[in-house]
This record gives C-alpha cells, sequence and structure tokens, in this order.
C-alpha cells in the first residue's frame, strides 16, 4: 500500500509525490527506467554445437564426400526414393540413413543414400501416415526397388506398416 505525503507531483499532475517529488508514473518514466537503459545488458551466447559435436559433423562432412564420390565412380548417383539420376557435377546431395544417425550411425557409409530433398522430406513428414505416403507416385516403385534390391529395408518398411496399422482401431 502506498503511503503518500500532502504533496503533489512537480510536473503538475494532481498526483500524491511518490519520490524524488514526482507520481509514480512520472518517477518511472524519467528516474527509474532510464537508469536502466544505461546499464549494459548482459549478452548470453548459447553455443549450437558441443565441441564433441562439431568433431562428428566435420567427419561426417568427409564421410559425405567420400561416400559421394564413390557412388559417382560406379555410377550409382540415384536418388534413393525415386530413382532419379542425380547430378555430378552439381552440390553434394542430402543423405539418408536408413538404420538411423545416432553415434557411430552417423559416420556409417553401408547405410547411407543420397536423395533428393523433396521426396526426402515427403517420406519423413508422412512416415506414419501410410495412407498418405501411398499416394505418393514414387512411393510404390520405391518399395519394389527395395524388395529386390535391399530386403532388409524392404521387411522393415512392411514391419512399420503393420505397426501403424494395428494402432488404428478400426470401427
Amino acid at each position: 500500500m502506498l503511503r503518500h505525503s500532502k504533496k503533489f507531483c512537480i510536473n503538475g499532475d494532481n498526483r500524491y509525490v511518490f519520490a524524488h517529488q514526482r507520481c509514480l508514473s512520472c518517477y518511472r518514466k524519467e528516474i527509474l527506467y532510464p537508469k536502466q537503459l544505461l546499464k549494459p545488458k548482459k549478452v548470453y551466447k548459447i553455443k549450437n554445437y558441443s565441441p564433441k559435436r562439431v568433431l562428428l559433423n566435420d567427419e561426417y562432412s568427409r564421410v559425405k564426400k567420400e561416400k559421394w564420390l564413390e557412388l559417382i565412380a560406379e555410377g550409382k548417383n540415384t536418388c534413393f526414393f525415386t530413382g532419379i539420376l542425380l547430378d555430378p557435377k552439381g552440390p553434394i546431395p542430402d543423405f539418408h540413413h536408413v538404420i538411423g544417425r545416432d553415434g557411430s550411425l552417423l559416420t556409417d557409409k553401408q547405410f547411407m543414400f543420397p536423395v533428393l530433398f523433396k521426396p526426402h522430406r515427403e517420406y519423413h513428414d508422412l512416415k506414419h501416415e501410410y495412407e498418405q505416403l501411398e499416394k505418393i507416385s514414387w512411393y510404390n516403385g520405391w518399395l519394389e526397388r527395395m524388395k529386390k534390391e535391399i530386403p532388409i529395408i524392404y521387411y522393415k518398411e512392411m514391419n512399420a506398416i503393420e505397426r501403424a496399422n494395428k494402432k488404428v482401431i478400426r470401427l
């Protein structure tokens, strides 16, 4: 609760004095806030990556480049999902990690495949919505290719579809 003397603000307002011969609003405007503006604000910089992650990212960049050069030499520089030939003179494409990217899997060349951005994004965005994913033009062709070329990926995808269908209760 504010207690006031029976004096009024020096700025001519008909308000009682709070401090330094000013009412509360004038005190805040003229004395309190200008002092706060003069104090330099502390800047806290948050590191984007830990030193360990920086080393892993450098190693990952090196491995991606090696893998891309190997694929070009073998003539297998095609998108993992669509089968479209990727430009060997262009930049290094994104890579899809079939088993994941945790720990040492980040730099494991065996399950890294080059991809175009759009189909890669569609696959990850619709991964658990298989009804939507099946409507995309490249998906069924991709499943057929995986069944012939890399059966482990095909069976992994089929298991994921079965799990997703079990979770959906159909009435």
